[in-house]
């Protein structure tokens, strides 16, 4: 099994971290996130792991990785990059986007998942929600289940607290049938809509493989991650975390 990490965007929120590093070498504890994405990775025993990258991404080389380039990363976005990353791949594959850390449980409980598309998510999202913003509601996605338990929502912009039954976190694994069936939709939506294709994001692409009959289930876990988009992100991670060895251990 591959791991994939999507890190091409110039993160321009978390400036000026990100003046001069890409997002993903982002400090937290004295470790770059994306040492800290390859050690939770390797506990569970994926080591073939490739960062697709962009802006700065010479500043990669130093890692034990291989590096996929995405050139167009400062017009393009997340399904873009999936896409830059995924050409010859047909085996199975985790992919994560490149600015979040996380406990090995959470990736651990979507490894063994069974579904050919599976998305990790966070049933305790709230809490954290409240935490990083006044008004959950202004930046949480949607994220709704049938009764078999497919997602028949998620990444969608909510009306109320309900139309939110756990928070999709930017990690995800695709079975063989699962990278066929990603790499077939891509195709035809840059087919029909280039500049959709190359604008879109990941949530976007789940909601449209999901509306087309696509079953897309959730890995869910129960916080054990962060999401460091802005430099209050990092600040809220670094107060609600810390440092084991080579383990991140989360306290929100």
């Amino acid at each position: 099994m591959k791991m994939m990490i999507l890190a091409a965007g110039l993160g321009t929120r978390l400036s000026p971290i990100t003046d001069d590093r890409p997002k993903c070498l982002a400090p937290l504890h004295g470790r770059p996130l994306l040492e800290w994405q390859i050690a939770a990775a390797r506990a569970c025993g994926l080591d073939d792991i490739v960062v697709v990258g962009g802006y700065m991404q010479d500043k990669l080389r130093p890692y034990d990785v291989r590096i996929a380039s995405n050139p167009r990363y400062r017009e393009t976005n997340m399904v873009y990059t999936l896409d830059c990353g995924l050409k010859d791949i047909e085996q199975e594959i985790v992919v994560a986007y490149g600015d979040i850390v996380y406990e090995p449980r959470v990736l651990l409980t979507l490894l063994q998942s069974k579904a050919s598309i599976a998305v990790a998510v966070d049933s305790g999202w709230r809490g954290y929600w409240e935490a990083r913003m006044t008004d959950p509601l202004s930046d949480a996605e949607s994220l709704k289940l049938a009764r078999d338990g497919r997602i028949v929502s998620i990444g969608q912009k909510p009306e109320k607290i309900e139309d939110i039954e756990a928070q999709y976190i930017g990690l995800m694994k695709f079975t063989p049938k699962g990278v066929a069936n990603v790499t077939e939709a891509i195709r035809a939506i840059r087919h029909a809509d280039r500049y959709r294709f190359e604008t879109m994001y990941m949530t976007d692409l789940l909601q449209h493989m999901i509306d087309a009959g696509t079953v897309v289930r959730p890995a869910v876990s129960a916080r054990g991650w962060f999401e460091i988009d802005t430099v209050d992100d990092l600040k809220l991670a670094q107060e609600n975390s810390y440092r084991q060895g080579d383990r991140l251990v989360m306290e929100m």
